[in-house]
């Protein structure tokens, strides 16, 4: 993990800690940068909707040594020395679901079809190698859920720091928020994000430039996929990336 990683989610570990409404289990993500990711594509979820590793209560948090295990833990799943971190996860899922199956997973599948449109190497067996996963919250219950509003709040501040500094440590072509627009917009507007208008395009929210270092991303904000037809906003996300000026146009 990087330490500017690391540092980023302790303080969101520390600020969960401070989230005294619940005592839910909960548990931590860290971002998963597959072995050929340059860039090209950043892909923002909301949060973790079930997860394999240790679990947690936020008062355990205000230990340094419990939240120094947690990312311990969790940079375990994270890491890349056996291979792609998100096969390696989407492998835990499996064991831990047998009835997990990636290709029905909406959201897996649209990550898969627009990393192939910007890497012709990016193979079926092999696009998530090209791909940079994170979320918008790094911290959520272990059952399958988003954040509650309360804890939302409470790590507010920190997560969107967090985001920003992974933004500036990646420096990546494009960002794609696969996430609605009211999940992206929470971030967005603490941003110097610069929205460019575009004729409207079905699934797509929001395009524009958010600068960082020097540079900027491409950014797009599209729906959620699940519940939703998988080559509409696949070919949604391709056609703002195209308008964008950064990316290939959408197959017909």
């Amino acid at each position: 993990m990087n330490p500017e990683i690391r540092f980023a989610l302790n303080e969101v570990l520390q600020e969960t800690s401070r989230w005294n409404v619940s005592d839910e289990k909960l548990v931590c993500f860290c971002p998963m940068r597959g072995s050929c990711a340059d860039g090209r594509l950043m892909l923002v979820g909301r949060a973790l909707n079930g997860w394999g590793t240790t679990s947690f209560k936020a008062l355990e948090m205000v230990s340094e040594v419990a939240r120094r295990n947690i990312l311990d833990n969790t940079m375990k799943i994270s890491s890349s020395d056996r291979g792609c971190p998100i096969q390696g996860l989407h492998a835990l899922w499996r064991e831990k679901d047998s009835k997990y199956n990636l290709n029905q997973s909406q959201f897996w599948s649209v990550a898969r079809e627009v990393i192939k449109e910007f890497s012709t190497t990016a193979e079926n067996e092999k696009w998530s190698n090209y791909l940079y996963w994170t979320n918008l919250y790094k911290v959520s219950p272990q059952r399958r859920r988003n954040p509650s509003q309360s804890l939302k709040l409470a790590i507010d501040s920190s997560s969107w720091k967090m985001l920003i500094t992974e933004i500036e440590l990646l420096q990546p072509k494009r960002i794609l928020f696969l996430t609605g627009q009211w999940w992206a917009e929470q971030f967005l507007k603490n941003t110097t994000f610069r929205a460019f208008e575009v004729p409207p395009i079905p699934h797509v929210f929001r395009t524009g430039f958010l600068p960082f270092r020097g540079s900027e991303a491409a950014v797009v904000v599209s729906d959620h996929p699940q519940g939703k037809t998988r080559s509409e906003i696949v070919f949604g996300v391709l056609d703002a990336f195209a308008k964008l000026g950064r990316g290939a146009c959408p197959r017909p």
